[in-house]
Order: C-alpha cells, then structure tokens, then sequence
C-alpha cells in the first residue's frame, strides 16, 4: 500500500490547487481545523489522493463523518430507519427451530376483535352518560367530562360530584329534580368584560422634588433647554473627529461640545428643567388614562350599577383641578427662576382622592364577581351531583360496564400471553441470525453508558429501539449526539474480523475520522477520546483524525510525540487570502492562547470579503471566550455582555473612555452575544470588533498581549 504523504493540485471549496504539506503526512495523523478551514474538504482530499495513490476500492478504506450512518448505513428503501446489518460469525448456531416457532404463533390470540368489542361498548356507554349531562344541565354552561378520560374515570369523577352536592342538598330525591340555566353565567360573562384601565399614580417623593425645585433659587446662567442639550448630544454620537458635520457642512470642534453638553448636563438648572419637564409628562399621563377612563364610564355604570357613579364624578372634578398644575409647571420650565407656591400638599391630597375613587371602582366589580362565584359554584355543584346520581341509576350503563370490564380482563390475559410467545419467536429467530452477535455487542457498550438505545435484529438488518419501553424509534427521533454516538460505536467494531476487536479486516488500508466528538455529551465524550485513542493503536493502517475542538485535539494528541522517528504527525488547518493550507501543530497550547492567536490573525486582515458562513459564526464565539477569559484576569465578573459594560469599559479603556471607545464596546458585545448565536452576515462588523479587542488587549497589558500571539 502506498501510503498518502501529500495531497496534489487539489481543488475543494477552499483548497484552490493546493498540494502540501510541505512536511508529508505520516502513518498517523491527527489534525486540528476551525469549522470553515477546510476541514471537511481535506479528509474529502485524503481519501481523492489515497484512491489515486491505490486503485483498490471502496472497501480498503473507512471514513466516518457526521453523515456516516445516513450515508453508509441506512437503507434508503426502508421506511422505518432500518440499518445494514454486520456479519460477524462469533460461533457456531443453533440446529434449526422452525417447529418451536410455528408453535407458538399458532398460540398467538387474535386481541382486535376483543378490542374492537370493548371500544364499540365504551362509545356507547360515553354516548349514553352525555345524553344524561346534556339533558339535566339545561342553560347552565356545565362541561362534559374530557373525552380523554376512560368511563370507569369519568363515572368516579361524577361520583365525586354526587358527594359534593348531598353536602347542600342532602335528598337524593331532591337533588335528581334540580335543573339549571344559564343566566348567572351570562351576568358574570359581562362583568369579566369590563376592562377598567390602569392610572399611573405619581409618587409622593416625585411631588416633593418638584416643590424643591418650586421654592428654590438658581445662579443667572443662561443654557439651553433640555431639548436642545439632547439634540446636542444626540449630534455628537454620529460625527467622528475632523469630520464635517452632517447637519450644516462645517467642522465642529467636537471636544468643545461635548465639553459644554457635559456642563450643561451638570448644571442644576438644566437637571431642575429636565425634572420639570418629566413630572409635567407623569401628569399628562395620568390625564390621559383618565379621559379614557371616564370614556368607559356609562358602560361600567351599565353592569356595576349606579353606585359607583360617585366616585366617576369625583375622579373627573379631580382630574380638572390638575389643570392648574399644568399650568404652574409650564411657566415654571419656560422661567425656571420665577418662585411661586407649588400647593405640593393639596395635589398629594387630589392625587390621593383619584386614587381612593378608582380603587373603589375595581374594588366593587371584584366583589359582584365574588358574589356570583359564590352563587355559580352552588348552582353547578347541585346540577353536577344531580347529573352523577342519574348515571348511576341508569340500568343500561351498569350493565354495559360490568360487561366491558370482563371482555378487558380476557383481554389483559391476553396480551400477557401473547408477549410470552413473541418474545419467545423473537429469542429463537435472532438466535439463528448471524448478524445478533454485532447487535449485542452495540447493545452492551450503549448499556455500559446508559444510553438507554438498542440494536434489535430485523431480518439481518437492525432496527433502533428504546431500550426501557421497547418503542421503535426513527433515526430522526433520537438526539444528534445519540446519532453521533451510534454511529462511531458502529464504525469501530465494524472494523474488525473478531468479537474481542483483535485482529482488524485485512482489506482495511486507510482510515479517515471527521470530528467523531461533534454533539456528544460530556458523559460519553471520554469514551468516545478512548475510543479514538484505541484507533489510532491500531498497525497496519494510515490513519486521519480531524478535530474543530483544540481540548479534544490535545487530548488525543497527549502522550504522543510528533518526531522524525515517531508515526505521528501534528498538524493544523489554516486560512489566509490564497485559501487552506495545512501546517504543522503544536500540542502544548492553552485553548486560549489558540483561539487568541486566531483571533489575532484574523485581526490583521484589511478586509473581511473572503470570510465564508462558518467562519462568520466561529470569530464572534471565539471572540467571546477570549473577552471573557481576559476580563477574568482583571475584574471578579468577567461576563462578557451588556450588564457588565461598566467593567469591560474600564479594563479596556481605562478611566476616561471616549464616546467612540463606548460605541465600539457595545459593538463588540453586539459582535459577542447575538452575531455568536446566529447566522447573520456583518462580517464588517466582526472584522472591527477584532481589531478593536487586540488593540485595546495590546494597550492594556503589553506583555500578554505579545506572549499570546506568538
């Protein structure tokens, strides 16, 4: 076999006429590559070379990927997930049983038509106890018993009902005449329409700052009003240092207006303007929500009744002294100097009064609902138990049931039996299989992991199946890492001749394993390492690994040295402007001096024209990671998301950031903590925040910064 030391003038997605290593391939070889480097496309590339190297077939090489089982293993005839069965004569089999079998499916009870009986009873017994519901609940809106419960359950539960209702109504005789409407319900319908709009009530501290402000005198310094200040600042968010403005074509001296915004910001007079203006909205509010209270009021009145009428009145006669109020608070912002009395004590009580009506108002529709409740659940309970002692007295539905619970005895005996039988046909038929042997030796490994999955024999092919209650499952039924791991743990003992996994299938030349880890939970994520450990044990074989994950890549690598004199070589996907290229690895870096130092490759590029969906996914999440290590050094919470800003900003920006310095952190959380979980195309954006987090990483700490992207 001539084993494959290069790939020649290769072409795939991101490998554009490639040919390399430069230092060949050897025996062994494990190989590190971010989701978007060509990882996939490489192993595609081994197994094109090693066909052209040894024109021997399909069957001289293996090669597992996430799409092994579809691709290799599911029979795309079958309609229930079916697998290809292995062959693996581990011994000799049994004489032949066919005679035991035929015996005992000629055993086999025929259940449908004892089904078929009891469901045919069951329908007419339901229809008979819904024919009684209907005809005592007259008006009254009394809900059949759910369809989904059995009838023994649905007769129990009106049992139950029966004696609630001897509680009120003790005669039996009594209680079969009650009938009912639905006239309480309909009332109660009406009060539960009414939509009572909420009031914002205003704080008393809010009224006090306010009256503060009222009595107190300001320095005679002329600034803008808060609106202009906004304006102002809003302006200075989007212009950047030496550019012209995008209002009026000149060049502002930014730094000279931010510095008068931030004293107009801090200037008393300005924080009293802007408290004015806000409590003068509180107000406006209010009297908005109170204009369409009072809109509702004769349709409230309508189903409360006129008493409440009170208390509308007061809350629209109140409401008209807050003009007053307005009026104050509006020459009070235009002449913020002018001291006059804010009467703080008469609009708390106003306010108070508003407040005690409207409450009033909710207060009465509580307390008419409660008092129909309270009718409504006397009438039901009555009609209910009147409905439950007419099913009982009923001849036709007592027969009928003592008849359904003898067919369904008959039928559980039944069912027994004939599971005795077919577990019995099922033991002898995969007995005489000569593909069980594989299945149990799958089983015993998902058993060992308490993956609670199973091979079951069908016709020398296998069927998956839920270990614990036995149900057939599709492939799509179980998880990607379930998937994942069935279809490895297939892979590797279909590799071999023998039951101890000894002596390998002498036609197998090359192996090829893409990402055998992707998907699979921690549990089993160490088997699965020991198991690619075992692989790479194996003589006589080339063999590639290929990896996304670097701990994963470490791990198989440890204990495994990438010398002249060893079978194992080290390498790693990379990608620049010309496309994939492979170098040489090392083991002994952290994941995150890796993702660092792939991060800060990233960084340096001009442009972002070449990035491919993956990799447009993979930056942002490694740029994460890095973020949140590096504020880990730094500061106790290193979460690297918007409720940290405060300590991101100081540990990259120190003390006195610049507006543009915040708007490229929220940036780069944007970058972090949306672009990372989704699929969306801002690789500008993504290319910016990179180079902002290694320059402020560079700035901030020199001496990391060098250690780790070198």
């Amino acid at each position: 076999m001539n084993i494959v030391k290069k790939i020649e003038n290769y072409t795939e997605k991101s490998f554009k006429n490639y040919t390399g290593p430069d230092r060949e391939f050897k025996q062994k070889n494990i190989i590190f590559g971010y989701n978007g480097r060509g990882k996939s496309s490489l192993a595609k590339g081994v197994i094109r070379q090693f066909l052209i190297n040894n024109p021997v077939g399909a069957d001289s090489y293996r090669f597992f990927n996430r799409n092994y089982i579809n691709n290799n293993l599911l029979l795309k005839e079958s309609t229930d997930s079916k697998i290809k069965g292995v062959i693996a004569n581990f011994g000799e089999k049994d004489v032949d049983i066919e005679k035991q079998i035929n015996l005992l499916e000629s055993n086999i009870i025929d259940t449908n038509t004892i089904e078929q009986e009891i469901n045919e009873l069951s329908k007419k017994i339901r229809i008979e106890i819904d024919k009684i519901h209907d005809a005592k609940k007259g008006r009254i809106a009394i809900q059949r018993k759910p369809i989904s419960k059995s009838n023994a359950e649905v007769i129990s539960s009106y049992n139950d009902d029966i004696e609630k209702a001897k509680k009120i109504e003790n005669d039996e005789s009594e209680l079969l005449n009650i009938k009912g409407d639905d006239s309480l319900e309909n009332q109660k319908e009406k009060i539960e329409a009414i939509i009572i709009p909420a009031l914002n009530m205003i704080l008393d501290e809010n009224i006090n700052e306010i009256k503060d402000i009222f009595v107190k005198k300001f320095d005679d310094i002329e600034i803008p009003s808060s609106r202009i200040v906004e304006w102002i600042t809003s302006g200075l968010s989007i212009h950047e240092k030496g550019e012209k403005c995008k209002f009026c074509g000149g060049t502002p001296d930014l730094d000279f207006i931010q510095s008068n915004v931030n004293k107009y910001n801090s200037n008393e007079k300005q924080k009293a303007s802007i408290s004015l203006t806000n409590f003068k909205n509180e107000l406006d509010t209010l009297s908005l929500q109170i204009n369409k209270l009072l809109e509702l009021k004769n349709s409230i009145i309508v189903n409360l009744g006129n008493d409440i009428t009170q208390y509308f009145d007061n809350i629209e006669s109140n409401d008209n002294l807050l003009t007053n109020y307005k009026a104050k608070l509006n020459n009070k912002i235009e002449n913020i100097n002018l001291q006059i009395d804010f009467e703080d004590e008469k609009l708390k009580k106003i306010l108070s009064s508003i407040k005690n009506s409207y409450d009033n108002i909710i207060q009465i529709k509580d307390e008419k609902l409660k008092i129909l409740d309270e009718k409504i659940s006397k009438v039901n309970i009555l009609i209910k138990g009147a409905i439950g002692l007419e099913i009982r007295n009923n001849t036709f539905i007592n027969s009928n049931m003592q008849l359904v619970s003898q067919k369904q005895k008959v039928l559980d005996e039944s069912r027994i039996k004939n599971k005795e039988n077919l577990d019995k046909i099922k033991e002898l038929k995969d007995s005489k299989s000569n593909t069980k042997d594989f299945a149990d030796h799958i089983n015993d490994i998902l058993s060992m992991l308490e993956v609670n999955l199973k091979l079951e024999v069908l016709n020398d092919d296998y069927i998956i199946k839920q270990s614990i209650t036995n149900d057939k499952l599709q492939l799509d039924d179980i998880s990607e890492g379930e998937q994942n791991l069935l279809s490895l743990l297939y892979f590797y003992y279909e590799l071999f001749e023998d039951k101890e996994q000894k002596h390998l299938k002498s036609s197998i030349n090359l192996i090829v394993i893409d990402d055998p880890i992707s998907s699979v939970d921690d549990i089993n994520k160490m088997y699965v390492l020991e198991l690619i450990k075992k692989i790479c044990e194996l003589n006589n074989i080339q063999l590639f690994v290929f990896t996304h994950v670097w701990e994963d890549f470490c791990s198989i690598c440890y204990n495994k040295a990438d010398k002249q004199n060893t079978p194992y070589g080290f390498y790693e996907i990379k990608k620049d402007t010309n496309g994939s290229k492979i170098v040489s690895a090392k083991t002994n870096e952290t994941p995150y001096k890796h993702d660092f130092k792939d991060i800060y490759e990233f960084s340096q590029k001009q442009d972002c024209n070449d990035m491919t969906d993956c990799e447009i996914y993979h930056y942002p999440n490694i740029m994460r990671k890095i973020l949140e290590e590096f504020l880990s050094f730094k500061v106790k919470s290193s979460n690297p998301t918007y409720t940290n800003f405060n300590n991101i900003k100081k540990v990259l920006c120190g003390d006195n950031p610049t507006s543009k310095d915040e708007m490229a952190i929220g940036m780069l959380l944007n970058v972090c903590n949306i672009l990372s979980h989704k699929a969306a195309r801002n690789p500008d954006e993504i290319l910016k925040s990179a180079k902002f987090l290694m320059n402020k990483i560079e700035i901030v700490d020199k001496l990391h910064y060098d250690t780790m992207k070198e």
